[in-house]
């Protein structure tokens, strides 16, 4: 779908200098971002699969802008039959582009920006869902890539590989806290707390930085999945001397990244939450299981989960009473599942929660809204379970982390999910199906 709405003069010519300055339309709330250089293929793709009628909401109104480092091809031609506005950047090196164009959409006034590589790797339809957990409070979004296709295709594909799990490995151990993918060129930020964090990268580096100053400064930093492709064009980076330029950030900027501090769990309605828990658990389906005097918030949310993910199927279903209970028949051979839960309304010691249970394997979620009595069903935790949260080593959760960072390799994406969920700061607690039976049906 083209970009209908003018925004701009003609884009330049290649070997010309730039016209003007884009001019976004008044209230835009977000920018989505494509850095290029010589990308006339993955430009095309990427243009092609943005999902165009989604940023026309005009409660979010979403445009699109890319800041060129020079291309000689016909990159530019493509850019001006989309009618997507071009920036000349007066810089060199992606880093200093991305950094170039923030404070552009800063001074703008615009609250958000998705950065998205043109290279047709990334998943143009995850930016949308990104771009929601800005709205809803997060600070900073990356997006952790699973290859598509199984095994790595070529020498130079395993080499990117192992390098990206390795610095993800040292930037882990370094900061103590789980980092999935350092070097993703997929990411969602406040305009407002990128500028504070003073970036200053001007490579490839500029991921690592930001991350781990992000971290230092204890923003709300969400860690989702998103699919990864071949991509199209020249690669511009260079393993040896960009991974050396990375590992120097991470070591500069990650042994001084403070001990994190559990976000304060703020009783509410947990939308941000949901969201990145739906995200995480890359959901299919998912049901709202609700008491009828409930209907209103049920449907907020539901509404809330549709916009987020698009991709899934959204349902309500009532509790004609507070003692009823859907039930589902124990299947063993499903294996095990996940269940968390998150703060309700009030706060209150010993006041209901948000349960949300999560069927890896089908990605199904159930989400139970609080009954208004703390009778809704919890888990019985064993004496040995009790005494293995109650002993767990600081810094565990980070140490646990580090093991699933190798399932950026296509190993065991079950642990992946478990981990990035906690990684996000979830307690997700790992129950059999008789337990989970009595948290609510099959959506």
């Amino acid at each position: 779908m083209r970009n209908e709405t003018p925004l701009f003069t003609p884009a330049p010519d290649r070997a010309g200098p730039a016209v003007r300055a884009p001019t976004l339309r008044e209230r835009t709330q977000a920018v989505v971002v494509l850095p290029t250089l010589n990308e006339e293929l993955g430009l095309e793709r990427t243009l092609s699969e943005l999902p165009f009628d989604r940023f026309g909401d005009p409660t979010y109104p979403v445009e699109t802008v890319i800041i060129d480092g020079g291309s000689t091809d016909h990159t530019l031609d493509v850019a001006r039959r989309w009618n997507i506005p071009v920036l000349r950047q007066t810089t060199k090196g992606k880093g200093a582009a991305v950094v170039e164009v923030l404070h552009w959409v800063r001074a703008q006034g615009v609250p958000h920006v998705a950065i998205l590589d043109a290279d047709a790797t990334y998943p143009a339809h995850s930016v949308a869902p990104a771009l929601n957990l800005l709205r809803e409070g997060a600070d900073l979004v990356v997006g952790v890539r699973r290859p598509v296709g199984g095994p790595p295709r070529s020498l130079r594909d395993l080499v990117h590989r192992l390098g990206n799990i390795a610095l993800s490995y040292t930037a882990s151990a370094l900061s103590r806290q789980t980092i999935f993918d350092i070097c993703s060129g997929f990411w969602a930020v406040s305009t407002e707390q990128f500028e504070a964090l003073n970036i200053g990268a001007t490579q490839f580096a500029i991921e690592a930085e930001l991350v781990l100053k992000a971290l230092d400064a204890n923003l709300k930093v969400a860690q989702i999945p998103i699919d990864y492709r071949e991509r199209l064009g020249q690669a511009k980076i260079h393993a040896v001397r960009d991974g050396a330029a990375i590992l120097i950030s991470i070591i500069q900027f990650g042994r001084g990244v403070r001990r994190a501090t559990p976000y304060p769990q703020v009783p509410g309605v947990p939308s941000r939450q949901l969201l990145s828990i739906g995200l995480i658990a890359e959901s299919r389906s998912a049901v709202l299981e609700y008491r009828l005097d409930d209907f209103q918030l049920a449907n907020r949310l539901g509404l809330l989960l549709h916009r987020g993910l698009p991709e899934a199927t959204i349902r309500l279903r009532p509790i004609d009473s507070p003692g009823t209970v859907p039930a589902i028949e124990p299947d063993p051979s499903e294996g095990s599942y996940l269940l968390v839960t998150l703060p309700a309304p009030g706060g209150l010691p010993g006041a209901p929660a948000f349960s949300v249970l999560i069927r890896p394997h089908e990605r199904e979620l159930t989400i139970r809204l609080p009954s208004g009595s703390p009778s809704t069903p919890v888990p019985v935790l064993s004496a040995s379970k009790k005494r293995r949260l109650a002993f767990r080593r600081p810094g565990a959760e980070y140490l646990s982390g580090l093991g699933a960072i190798t399932t950026r390799v296509g190993f065991d994406p079950d642990q992946l999910q478990r981990t990035i969920l906690r990684a996000n700061g979830f307690d997700a607690l790992t129950i059999n199906s008789a337990v989970a039976a009595t948290l609510g049906g099959r959506p």
